[in-house]
């Protein structure tokens, strides 16, 4: 019974650190971008002398389309990001099927923008949830959450079969 529990207490350990190094592979591969930030503040300014004054500006912006478009692109970066960290057993699964299914939905255009965005936002929840630790993981919310996209995908047959090939992975690896 002890050497059981030492035993479980070490794969915690291990899943742990593994996530931890994860995270902070996920952290060097951004680190170019910050690099090119500071480069382009380090530009050689005009000098003061140089320097005219200028009025007040003035900008008119009519806007007449839909405020507030889904960017898919932003979203999927962020469940990539969670998702990549994510360790454990099944974890090569689960990150394959969360990235997929959200694929599939951010490009099908049967879906009304305002459900893609909301299942795109709840799979990037998933994935921050998936994120953490086991024992951190909110798992109640999680099920909530995964149950409502059924409801939520229901006027796309893509989108059905999408869930029903990816969701039972994502489901398996949270345990639920």
């Amino acid at each position: 019974m002890m050497y059981r529990d030492e035993r479980n207490e070490l794969v915690l350990l291990s899943e742990r650190l593994q996530h931890r190094i994860n995270k902070l592979r996920t952290i060097v591969q951004k680190l170019p971008l910050y690099g090119l930030a500071e480069e382009a503040h380090a530009e050689p300014q005009a000098s003061p002398k140089a320097q005219t004054q200028r009025g007040p500006s003035h900008v008119t912006v009519n806007v007449h389309a839909p405020v507030g478009t889904l960017n898919t692109g932003e979203v999927l970066g962020n469940i990539h990001s969670h998702v990549s960290t994510v360790t454990g057993m099944s974890a090569a699964d689960f990150r394959s099927a969360i990235t997929e299914f959200a694929r599939v939905i951010g490009e099908n255009r049967d879906l009304p923008e305002q459900r893609r965005k909301a299942v795109l936002e709840t799979i990037d929840l998933v994935a921050e949830e998936a994120n953490q630790p086991p024992e951190k993981r909110r798992l109640e919310a999680i099920q909530l959450l995964l149950l409502a996209i059924p409801a939520l995908v229901d006027v796309s047959n893509v989108a059905v079969q999408a869930w029903n090939t990816y969701g039972p992975a994502i489901r398996a690896y949270l345990g639920l």
